[in-house]
């Protein structure tokens, strides 16, 4: 519903990559972005490639204004310099990296351990359930830590985070496939560090769930998870 001119510009500059990477500590959760939907094929490519292991670009919100960086032409979507400042370019590309002036402050809500030590090929793993009744108007982030053990090359396994009304409807649904970001998951040392950015929730959210989901049903062992829920605000120190 809006009228977005920009779509035709699919190929990221590797530098607007470089950049983000430089911007964060490994080991803490990566930065959260947003872009036009067709452009996260060529960043997952380069996250792949690099294995830096940064975040995915979330785009179901496509425009939106919530994430640390945005990856866009700053034309289509003014409003993006209110709220922003151009930090990169490159070339000819059209293309800007956008930085958040002030970027959203994490508020953690609750916090959440699980394990599955012996291997599984169950369908869904459950990482994290809370009632989200008190936080529309706010946006969420989702950070977790896994350390996983398969042998499947790739394991086929999202992690999921969803919001869903009283009724049981989907109000929001966010994913990170692992094999977006390595071919191999056969070391239990090797924690994947990552997170899920939710946009504002809309009145009548009602449960947040965060699972895998082992499409193929893969054998894999999940020996340790860490999962946490923070409400994004502007309005803390």
């Amino acid at each position: 519903n809006h009228s977005i001119t920009d779509e035709g510009n699919f190929r990221i500059p590797a530098s607007f990559y470089d950049t983000i990477s430089s911007r964060y500590a490994p080991g803490d959760y990566p930065p959260t972005i947003q872009g036009y939907q067709l452009r996260a094929m060529h960043w997952n490519f380069m996250n792949f490639n690099k294995k830096k292991e940064l975040a995915t670009i979330q785009y179901n919100s496509y425009p939106s204004m919530l994430a640390d960086f945005q990856i866009v032409e700053p034309d289509a979507f003014p409003a993006w310099m209110d709220a922003y400042s151009v930090i990169a370019k490159a070339g000819d590309s059209p293309l800007v990296l956008l930085e958040r002036k002030n970027k959203l402050k994490r508020e953690l809500l609750l916090h959440g351990k699980s394990e599955t030590p012996e291997t599984t090929d169950e369908l869904y793993t459950g990482l994290m359930e809370a009632a989200v009744d008190s936080l529309a108007g706010y946006p969420l982030h989702i950070g977790f830590r896994l350390n996983i053990t398969a042998t499947a090359r790739p394991i086929h396994t999202w992690v999921v985070a969803e919001i869903r009304n009283a009724g049981g409807e989907a109000m929001r649904y966010e994913y990170v496939p692992l094999d977006w970001f390595r071919t191999d998951w056969d070391d239990p040392e090797k924690t994947f560090v990552n997170g899920i950015l939710i946009e504002t929730l809309p009145e009548g959210s009602k449960t947040l769930k965060v699972y895998l989901w082992n499409i193929y049903q893969d054998t894999f062992s999940l020996d340790a998870a860490e999962t946490r829920l923070f409400r994004l605000r502007e309005d803390l120190p």
